[in-house]
């Protein structure tokens, strides 16, 4: 990443205020719904994968 992650309200925000101009409104519409509960498994799931792929790439075999 080229910049710390935000905390989960404050990417929130952001998302809310860049939508429809940086993001598709109706999948901000989506996001925005969904519980604020899963917002840590989320976010470790998607490093996981990040962490996966950046390990494979770099893997010799």
């Amino acid at each position: 990443p080229y910049r710390a992650a935000l905390p989960d309200s404050a990417a929130r925000e952001e998302i809310d205020r860049w939508s429809g101009r940086q993001f598709d409104p109706d999948l901000v519409k989506v996001f925005l719904s969904m519980p604020e509960n899963i917002w840590p498994a989320l976010r470790e799931d998607i490093g996981a994968q990040i962490h996966r792929v950046a390990y494979s790439a770099t893997a010799k075999g």
